[in-house]
């Protein structure tokens, strides 16, 4: 089931989601990930974002909360700082949308510093990292196969995505075109989606789902199998109607009409 609002929620209770990403190439993944967070219904979203791209990410919705990096690339000083807001802050972190490998030691001292839920992805999704999440059951990685192989050096099945969060003890959302949830305890396959969600951004929104769900009291792996189900049958229902669209389409009509579906 999706979350249902208490008759006397207050603002904050129904989640906060903060979301660090970009690079100086890549200003619309934070963006996306943001976008798709809002549309679980969570209270407030917050971005860290390169300098060079704030004013778009303000100007991107008007429910942001925007802050900067010191620079145009998280840096390991950006790492602690913003461990520091998100320890105090944040019901859920998404960390990697738009990163590339050249973030990784500013994603290592992070996690070095903050050890709250949190969802990782794209750039994040680095070998070195395995061992600062070791252990961590709060924390979903969100890998299409590619990065899988990458990080654990297995073929991206089922089997190996089980194997990969029991031996970590960690949740995987391997993606695919069935895609693979797992715990430590348990696997699903989930079929839903379609080919002309494999265009740029949809596995950044998919990211804050996730994180929307987690922010809001799910599990890591029930808001990966809620968030990849309910992601998927919007692209299905929206191809009724539509032959191409983007990411930000996507999610614009996943936001009016994911509690139905």
């Amino acid at each position: 089931m999706f979350p249902v609002r208490s008759i006397s929620a207050r603002k904050g209770d129904a989640g906060r989601v903060l979301i660090i990403g970009g690079s100086s190439e890549i200003h619309g993944a934070p963006i996306l990930a943001g976008l798709g967070a809002l549309a679980t219904g969570v209270d407030l979203i917050r971005l860290f974002v390169p300098q060079k791209h704030a004013t778009i990410t303000r100007m991107a919705h008007t429910n942001f909360l925007v802050g900067e990096f010191l620079g145009n690339i998280f840096s390991p000083a950006d790492a602690e700082r913003i461990a520091d807001i998100a320890k105090k802050w944040a019901s859920s972190v998404v960390l990697g949308c738009g990163f590339f490998r050249e973030e990784l030691t500013a994603v290592q001292c992070f996690l070095q510093n903050y050890s709250g839920r949190l969802i990782l992805d794209a750039g994040a999704l680095q070998s070195e990292v395995l061992s600062e999440i070791h252990g961590r059951k709060n924390v979903l990685i969100t890998p299409h196969g590619g990065e899988f192989q990458r990080l654990f050096e297995e073929t991206a099945e089922k089997n190996f995505v089980q194997s990969a969060a029991k031996k970590w003890d960690i949740s995987i959302l391997r993606k695919g075109v069935v895609d693979v949830v797992a715990d430590a305890e348990k696997a699903e396959e989930i079929s839903a989606g379609c080919p002309e969600m494999a265009v740029g951004g949809t596995g950044d929104v998919l990211a804050g789902i996730c994180g929307g769900f987690l922010a809001q009291g799910f599990s890591p792996f029930e808001a990966a199998c809620q968030a990849t189900f309910s992601w998927g049958k919007a692209g299905e229902e929206y191809t009724k109607e539509w032959r191409a669209f983007s990411a930000e389409e996507l999610v614009t009509f996943f936001r009016r009409r994911w509690k139905f579906l």
